[in-house]
């Protein structure tokens, strides 16, 4: 083979004899680091807590409906809030908390309300939209129709005179 100008050639590599044993001990070293990883790891890897008792209640971040008794309970504690003086504040915190909910629960509705409203007329503007166009489309076919009988040996529509008699 002969060699061109600006070409080399390319060997193989020669291996080591002892680049065996080196590989294997950086791989036995490794695995090594990985255990010892792997160990400390699991001391400081903690599964999910589980909550027992009262404390669940609080963990959850949507508020449940209460029952009934717990509502009837709790209304009766307000009305009591509101004879003491002292708790005047929190009452006012309360009632605050509660127009404020209200406010929001109005808010609310009204947007769940325009956005219904805007759905039916979006679909209303559609159904317009197609029948419109499946209108068009039906016009353009007679329109074809009609510039295809206006060519020669199609005259159009056989006119009779008025009177019937023949022509």
């Amino acid at each position: 083979m002969t060699k061109k100008k600006g070409q080399t050639r390319e060997r193989k590599r020669k291996r080591l004899a002892g680049s065996e044993d080196v590989r294997k001990l950086k791989e036995d070293k490794f695995t090594d680091n990985v255990e010892k990883d792997s160990s400390k790891a699991a001391k400081e890897l903690t599964f999910g807590h589980v909550k027992l008792g009262d404390n669940v209640d609080q963990s959850r971040k949507k508020k449940r409906k209460l029952s009934k008794v717990k509502e009837l309970e709790r209304a009766r504690k307000l009305e009591e809030a509101k004879k003491d003086p002292e708790k005047g504040e929190l009452l006012d915190k309360s009632l605050k908390k509660e127009k404020k909910h209200e406010k929001n629960a109005e808010k609310w509705k009204d947007r769940i309300k325009t956005q219904r409203k805007m759905v039916t007329e979006k679909q209303q503007k559609r159904a317009g939209n197609i029948k419109d166009r499946k209108e068009q489309k039906r016009e353009r076919k007679i329109a074809k129709r009609e510039k295809k009988l206006m060519g020669p040996g199609f005259e159009g529509p056989k006119v009779q005179p008025l009177n019937g008699a023949k022509a």
